[in-house]
């Protein structure tokens, strides 16, 4: 089994939704974990359309099934009257049982 690692295009968006949806939406979640929403998704989704860098959202394959995604977005923190500019990833795996890996 091998993963084939590919730049994202409009017609991956659906499946990439719902494998993060998969990754992310395991029960209880956001109670155990005391952080995150269930939206994960919908953050990829607005992502893409607001500060996410196209050339830089990739997904994963194997037999052609997508399993992964990795997007990065422009970022900004700020303290006072300082900030530093930088770029944010998100990259995560769902294996065959359905199990998830977020780097």
């Amino acid at each position: 089994m091998g993963i084939k690692i590919r730049k994202e295009v409009e017609a991956d968006y659906r499946k990439v939704e719902e494998v993060t949806r998969c990754a992310f939406g395991y029960p209880d979640r956001v109670e155990r974990g005391q952080i995150g929403c269930p939206y994960e998704h919908w953050m990829v989704h607005e992502l893409r359309k607001r500060d996410g860098i196209s050339s830089l959202s990739l997904v994963a394959e194997v037999d052609g099934n997508i399993v992964g995604h990795i997007i990065c977005s422009k970022a900004e923190v700020r303290k006072d009257n300082d900030a530093i500019s930088g770029c944010v990833k998100f990259f995560y795996l769902i294996g065959e049982d359905l199990t998830c890996s977020v780097f």
